[in-house]
């Protein structure tokens, strides 16, 4: 009887409660490793250039958060008992952004998560609404603007080496120009 008890408890009464107590649910967000935008595909490790170029802007983006890494080095650190002669603080801030891509209503829309220039994660979060904004760079304002190969491949460089994203390279960039034969 004790056996019979066990079973029915274990079997049939602790599945239901895990799936008819809504707190027990963890909902799960899908991580995918590549994204499709038309005819192109990005995936983890692209730059912020590459997507841009593969899938136009996309339908939104934000800033949300900065991430600061940094590290000590210099002959022996504060409290210890050797001598010590002051050591150096290197730091490097990186943004770390969402893009958004709506890919219409029949399809699922991604979160693009970058931390500075590089692509980090993708996630699927659900299906997208009205047209979509994923058909690839073709249908974007990036071709109102072309760039010289070398030029782009310059920026992205600098993009990674900073830790900055391309558009905020070119707006310093425009900036500077702007002061520059403005201030005549």
């Amino acid at each position: 009887m004790r056996d019979r008890k066990s079973f029915v408890l274990g079997a049939v009464i602790f599945p239901l409660i895990i799936f008819l107590y809504p707190g027990s649910m963890v909902l799960a967000v899908p991580f995918v490793n590549y994204f499709r935008c038309g005819p192109n595909i990005v995936g983890i490790g692209d730059t912020k250039p590459e997507v841009l170029k593969d899938c136009g802007e996309p339908t939104s983006k934000e800033v949300v958060a900065t991430d600061e890494r940094g590290y000590f080095y210099g002959d022996g650190f504060p409290g210890e008992d050797k001598p010590s002669t002051p050591g150096v603080y290197r730091g490097i801030t990186r943004k770390v952004e969402e893009w958004y891509y709506n890919c219409g209503a029949n399809n699922f829309s991604y979160l693009l998560i970058f931390e500075g220039s590089l692509l980090k994660r993708i996630e699927q979060i659900g299906y997208g609404r009205g047209q979509s904004d994923c058909l690839g760079a073709k249908s974007s304002k990036t071709d109102s603007f072309p760039l010289g190969e070398e030029l782009v491949e310059k920026l992205r460089r600098l993009s990674y080496q900073l830790g900055t994203p391309v558009d905020d390279l070119l707006q310093e960039a425009v900036d500077d120009l702007l002061k520059k034969y403005n201030g005549r």
